[in-house]
């Protein structure tokens, strides 16, 4: 009940500024072109597009090889050295007289798969089929919204004059009703 009451106060005190700040005559296509633009359903299956093709874009990669890089280096530095040392690294032994080492490890890896049974071309098949949905679910929420907002405004309109057919009987009936009190005076 308080909520309720609150509520109301809360409109009756904002709609005579709002009226007074909105001038604007709203047209069908500025309603379409807002709605497009603001309609959380709308943005979440655009965003559902773009995932699904992201996802397309992924099968399709699992198609070619991929192809890795490692490297590590390391330099040593000891001063204070003045007879040769014998290090061994990475199963090598190597002697050095000098104050710097440099040591270099470096790796090149690629896989590729070659069979697995074809179902690399499948998941891009799934994914094409997924992405045109999403798409078409898209279109259906974009037309659904137009169609909503169509009636709408027709039924606004339809109100809108139905306003001005009363207040038109209205001033006949009054019209009609002084004639009346004319005509008992008489």
């Amino acid at each position: 009940m308080n909520k309720t009451f609150l509520l109301i106060a809360t409109l009756t005190l904002i709609s005579p500024f709002s009226k007074a700040q909105d001038t604007k005559q709203w047209t069908l296509q500025d309603c379409i072109n807002y709605a497009m633009k603001h309609n959380i359903q709308l943005q979440q299956n655009r965003i559902a597009e773009k995932q699904s093709e992201v996802s397309l874009k992924q099968s399709k990669a699992a198609l070619f090889p991929s192809l890795t890089f490692n490297m590590s280096q390391s330099v040593n530095y000891r001063p204070l050295q003045n007879t040769p040392s014998n290090l061994v690294t990475n199963g090598m032994a190597t002697s050095s007289s000098k104050k710097a080492t440099a040591n270099g490890s470096y790796g090149l890896n690629a896989t590729w798969t070659v069979w697995n049974g074809g179902a690399n071309i499948k998941n891009i098949k799934v994914q094409e089929v997924a992405n045109k949905i999403s798409t078409l679910n898209t279109q259906q929420t974009e037309q659904n919204i137009q169609e909503q907002i169509a009636q709408l405004y027709v039924q606004i309109l339809y109100s809108q004059e139905a306003e001005k057919v009363n207040q038109a009987i209205l001033s006949s009936a009054e019209t009609q009703f002084h004639r009346g009190e004319e005509r008992s005076y008489y």
